[in-house]
């Protein structure tokens, strides 16, 4: 956690077995087959037809596993909610910000998704404004570090409802307020 006198920044920690039994295995497995097969037929075309470009398929599946490795490193390194001179926000993985005025959140709302190819839910924060069309979304909430948010929503004033744990049955940009959950 970054703090600063006018500024605190909440990074992601890492959360130990925090992929395990939350990937769908087949899906994983089958993605993983996949890609085994394209390389088998890559080399077997290139056996067979002799056109010299097995390095350059090599080299591109080499690529696109180096960026899915790099996706993970810059997720969590960047991706973060922050305050900083009168603004609340969120950082995604590339570094981009989104933020709302800090006097415009009216509270923050932890609640739950269960992503593609996953079978666990994943914590999510939403930073719900006034205006719930201004609503900012945060996945990995969960794994924020401990107590950050907490320090956020008691420098700003607000409360933060729901858990990490529930499903969505709220949505921010409904602006209808007895759908929300008030756990």
């Amino acid at each position: 956690m970054s703090v600063t006198a006018d500024e605190l920044v909440i990074h992601l920690v890492n959360v130990p077995n925090f992929w395990k039994g939350r990937v769908n295995t087949r899906l994983a497995l089958g993605g993983v087959i996949s890609g085994l097969v394209v390389v088998i037929g890559a080399a077997v075309r290139e056996a067979v037809t002799g056109g010299g470009q097995l390095m350059l398929e090599v080299l591109i599946a080499l690529f696109i596993v180096g960026m899915l490795v790099l996706y993970g490193y810059l997720r969590f390194w960047n991706a973060s909610v922050f305050m900083r001179e009168g603004e609340v926000g969120v950082t995604n993985w590339l570094g981009m910000t989104r933020s709302v005025p800090a006097n415009s959140v009216d509270h923050f709302r932890r609640t739950a998704e269960v992503w593609t190819g996953e079978s666990k839910p994943r914590g999510v924060l939403f930073i719900v404004t006034k205006d719930p069309k201004r609503s900012l979304h945060f996945g990995g909430g969960d794994r924020l570090e401990p107590g950050g948010l907490e320090r956020i929503a008691q420098r700003i004033g607000v409360p933060i409802e729901g858990s990490w744990t529930d499903l969505p049955t709220w949505n921010p940009s409904s602006g209808d307020s007895s759908t929300r959950r008030t756990n």
